[in-house]
């Protein structure tokens, strides 16, 4: 075991025991988002392996969902934002995305809600495309 560390030997067995058979299952957890306990839902797709015994390891980060619709990491990051942020109703909050959930759970929490969306090389900032705002936020010019 050259290489590995105790805590990721432990934390292995913790997931190993949480995993059935079935490449979907439910396990019991918190979201943040919704405010209370929920089976959040799992599954192995994009699998980063397999266990010793050949079953896929979950994609923990993308593929635990609540049934309000949003992964670990995107709760994960909303918890953080209210930890550290604590916005308020009328804050003015942009997001690199227009056409998501997330975009659509903002918009309803919060008035100054602006987004936009990446359409390729072929546009330029602020164009309007489908009705969506086209930004590429790598471009300095």
């Amino acid at each position: 075991m050259s290489g590995i560390s105790v805590i990721d030997v432990s934390r292995r067995l913790v997931e190993s025991k949480l995993v059935p058979t079935t490449d979907t299952f439910t396990v019991n957890g918190y979201c943040v988002v919704c405010g209370k306990s929920e089976a959040l839902i799992v599954s192995s797709m994009y699998s980063p392996g397999n266990f010793e015994d050949g079953r896929p390891i979950p994609n923990w980060r993308e593929h635990m969902n609540c049934t309000c619709g949003f992964t670990n990491r995107l709760r994960a990051t909303l918890h953080v934002l209210y930890q550290e942020m604590a916005p308020s109703a009328d804050d003015h909050i942009y997001l690199t995305e227009q056409t998501t959930p997330l975009f659509d759970w903002f918009s309803a929490r919060y008035d100054q809600v602006s987004g936009s969306e990446y359409f390729g090389g072929d546009h330029k900032g602020g164009d309007l495309v489908n009705g969506l705002r086209h930004e590429d936020i790598q471009n300095q010019l």
